[in-house]
């Protein structure tokens, strides 16, 4: 009786623990995509300046943070997001002179599958 009680207490604690761990799970993902939210990553063509693509996009509050790569000219950018949805701002940056490729910096990551690696195949070799 005495290893019963504690065994449905340890069980209990177990969890107790599972469950609150899922829930912080679950908010921090949802605060790293609000921290991720209204900011796109651009990729200029060579030689072409932030300056530039801020002055353009003046009206959505383009705003130049940080450089993501210097090798790749990769630039963090902010914006208003109560002026511009994030695929609207990266449909218009897309079509402009300057811009190689713009992104949004929030995406949400697939499901994960099964791989099927470790099956014994033969390859018939001619």
């Amino acid at each position: 009786m005495k290893y019963c009680s504690v065994f449905l207490m340890m069980s209990f604690c177990f969890l107790m623990a599972c469950k609150s761990n899922k829930a912080e799970t679950v908010k921090e993902s949802v605060g790293i995509q609000k921290s991720l939210d209204g900011k796109v990553l651009v990729t200029l063509l060579e030689g072409k300046k932030t300056e530039v693509l801020e002055a353009d996009f003046e009206k959505y509050s383009l705003k130049h943070k940080s450089i993501a790569s210097r090798s790749q000219n990769q630039h963090l950018f902010t914006f208003d997001k109560e002026a511009i949805s994030t695929s609207d701002l990266i449909k218009k940056l897309n079509k402009n002179k300057i811009v190689y490729l713009a992104e949004p910096l929030a995406q949400s990551a697939g499901k994960a599958i099964k791989l099927q690696s470790g099956q014994k195949k033969k390859t018939v070799v001619k």
